[in-house]
């Protein structure tokens, strides 16, 4: 209680402005069936996460990399049925907080896209010096890189069984 015998909260007004959403009947149920399904949860787990050094190495060894402006994406299928990311944010692309963004950024949009790519994937994102970007450019040119990414895998299996 305040020193004049009202409680605290009678000094915030009542009559607050709320905020009013407008929610599609679709994007609920939708929603819903994402919930619903454990598998397209919209989280970014330690399993999509590419950590060590030997990870990495295996991605830059299977030689398959695709440019998307300031970004260089490599990819390699891996023997788990989800995508897992692995981030490669070098000192000249600026700052710590800038470099941290980018990398937040980058995470948002895997986490946000993976259920609309190709499943089995390793891959390793190398940021390359650039103005940081909003997230739907992030959003387009990731989803290009892993588009070719994928592309270039299928023509590769596509060749090898020709082969033999």
């Amino acid at each position: 209680m305040g020193g004049d015998g009202r409680a605290r909260w009678d000094k915030f007004p009542i009559n607050r402005p709320r905020r009013i959403l407008a929610i599609s009947a679709n994007h609920i149920i939708q929603h819903i069936m994402i919930v619903m399904n454990d598998s397209h949860r919209l989280t970014f787990r330690k399993r999509h996460r590419l950590s060590g050094t030997t990870a990495f190495q295996r991605v830059f060894l299977a030689k398959c990399r695709k440019n998307a402006g300031p970004l260089v994406v490599y990819g390699r299928p891996n023997e788990i049925n989800h995508m897992r990311l692995g981030l490669s944010v070098n000192r000249r692309v600026g700052t710590a907080v800038k470099r941290n963004k980018i990398k937040r950024l980058l995470r948002e949009v895997f986490r946000l896209q993976r259920h609309d790519w190709p499943r089995g994937y390793d891959l390793v994102v190398v940021v390359r010096p650039h103005e940081t970007l909003s997230l739907s450019e992030y959003q387009k040119l990731l989803f290009r890189a892993v588009r070719g990414i994928h592309l270039e895998w299928e023509k590769r299996a596509r060749t090898s069984a020709q082969k033999e």
